[in-house]
């Protein structure tokens, strides 16, 4: 299935937001920033970031890939890394947390939200990110929207 993983390539800044970071390895495969979509606390510059599965760094951009992976296995390897980082508890004692149940229905939302953006767009296409809508950087007409839901 089709999925997103970070690149170095942007394209140059001809629209959007002006800086472009990467500090993800070149194709690592990224997911929704968990406390930036899920608790609101975006600003503009995040709001348009993807985190890496593995590294837990973000970026803003993106490239649509052909990998051999369910969107169960995408969804567990999301729980993974949200675990990791803490946002995934046995039982929530936090505001910026959630417990199992409610992280593997995050997981899924987010798995979701990235294989539908992905399958809208051409493999090996580059991806920017503004809030809940992707854009593409070849060709900037095409863009669609993606909400997360779980």
């Amino acid at each position: 299935m089709k999925v997103l993983v970070s690149t170095k390539t942007s394209l140059g800044r001809e629209t959007g937001y002006p800086l472009d970071f990467n500090y993800v390895p070149e194709g690592e495969v990224v997911m929704p920033l968990f406390a930036w979509e899920l608790l609101g606390t975006a600003g503009p510059g995040e709001s348009c970031a993807l985190g890496g599965t593995q590294t837990h760094r973000a970026t803003t951009i993106f490239k649509v890939v052909e990998r051999k992976i369910t969107l169960e296995k995408l969804q567990e390897r999301i729980f993974k890394a949200l675990s990791r980082q803490g946002f995934i508890e046995e039982k929530s004692n936090s505001w910026c947390s959630v417990d199992q149940e409610t992280g593997r229905k995050v997981a899924w939302g987010f798995a979701r939200a990235v294989s539908r953006a992905a399958e809208r767009f051409p493999e090996e296409d580059i991806l920017e990110k503004h809030r809940v809508t992707f854009q593409s950087r070849k060709n900037p007409s095409r863009k669609t929207r993606v909400i997360v839901r779980f």
